[in-house]
């Protein structure tokens, strides 16, 4: 019989995990050598070996939980290790990297106790409108159907999703179209955001207008990098308000997930397709909690009733978290800047294609990783 894997002790917000081969029985003692034990800690997620099961269960006794099963009886095993640092992989990236909403940076404006999300308009442009808004829908749906295979398959925990994110072979062209298509993305996702801040704008005297004018601060911050104009200027029916007079070095040394976990996004944005009724939503706050959820769950991407949108904000995040990870975000303006954006894109794609999962699961454990970062009705 092939030895399964199994989770001593998990903290899933954490990204962290002890795992080990053996029986599905927790507590059972292991004889020497027929058991092998691993950690497994974020942001890798690069199993270490560890000389015994006792330090993950010595774990528990602190802020672990104690193995992990999904009726509090029958553990889950997994059939490689690769499957069970993945599971924990995406748990972890669908909590939004962190304890808490998103667990980055500062808190994004919100309104009034108990209410929705800022109701704004989405955008004008269509569905799979560009070959940047295709690919990412294809992700997810590669991601759903190997999900329905294993449910086929019955009793099948877990499968690789080896080839499934390469591109399609329209996707290697003109490399300043690509660039265009990214920015006409970016335009809708600044303003996008925009719009939610003069929506949710609070009275000076009101205790969260700092955290207003911080999120006002990042949202220029990111449109100067990425070398777009004031989206504020888009709003005929806003009038001029303090947005317009932040210096320009606002925010300029600010990590990226601090500038994305600022930005706030709209109610609608978060609604899936099939939701019932317009409190039955994921549970994001900002541009980071968005990015997150979606590169844990790819479905969602477009899942949803209005995916342009969710997927203009995933493409603005992406950038800025992958360029910033080198060390310094591009300056996209002046004349060559849809061939620069172009270039910059088509990273970005190829680090996206990176980055998905490359593990289904079995729908029970699927449903696990979304609630991670989602709120029912």
């Amino acid at each position: 019989m092939t030895a399964l894997f199994f989770i001593d002790a998990l903290d899933g917000d954490g990204g962290l995990a002890f795992a080990s081969t053996r029986g599905a029985d927790l507590l059972a003692p292991s004889l020497s050598g027929q058991s092998r034990s691993w950690r497994i800690a974020a942001p890798d997620f690069q199993p270490e070996p560890v000389g015994s099961r006792a330090i993950g269960l010595a774990a528990a006794t602190r802020s672990f939980q104690l193995g992990f099963s999904l009726d509090g009886e029958s553990e889950v095993g997994f059939p490689t290790l690769d499957a069970l640092v993945e599971f924990v992989r995406r748990l972890y990236l669908s909590g939004g990297g962190g304890d808490g909403a998103a667990g980055l940076g500062p808190t994004p404006p919100a309104g009034p106790e108990g209410a929705p999300p800022a109701d704004i308009e989405p955008t004008t442009l269509s569905e799979g409108e560009s070959d940047i808004q295709n690919n990412l829908a294809r992700f997810g749906e590669l991601y759903q159907a190997r999900i329905a295979d294993l449910e086929r398959q019955g009793g099948v925990q877990s499968g690789a999703i080896s080839a499934a994110m390469t591109f399609e072979a329209s996707w290697h062209r003109d490399v300043s179209e690509l660039g265009h298509e990214a920015g006409l993305l970016l335009e809708v996702a600044l303003l996008h955001v925009a719009k939610v801040l003069v929506k949710t704008e609070p009275p000076f005297a009101r205790r969260d207008r700092a955290n207003w004018s911080q999120s006002v601060g990042a949202l220029d911050a990111v449109r100067r990098r990425l070398g777009q104009d004031n989206p504020f200027e888009d709003l005929s029916d806003s009038s001029p308000g303090p947005w317009l007079k932040f210096p320009m070095g606002y925010g300029g040394n600010q990590d990226a997930l601090d500038l994305l976990s600022a930005l706030p996004i709209g109610g609608f944005v978060q609604m899936s397709r099939a939701a019932p009724n317009a409190y039955h939503r994921e549970s994001w706050r900002s541009v980071a909690d968005l990015f997150f959820g979606c590169l844990a769950n790819p479905s969602l991407l477009s899942d949803c009733r209005h995916p342009v949108d969710r997927q203009a904000i995933f493409v603005l995040a992406g950038i800025l978290i992958y360029d910033g990870g080198r060390g310094a975000y591009a300056v996209l303006g002046g004349t060559d800047a849809s061939l620069s954006l172009g270039f910059l894109m088509r990273d970005v794609m190829a680090w996206f294609a990176d980055q998905m999962p490359t593990h289904a699961f079995a729908a029970p454990l699927e449903d696990l990783i979304q609630q991670q970062g989602r709120v029912t009705p």
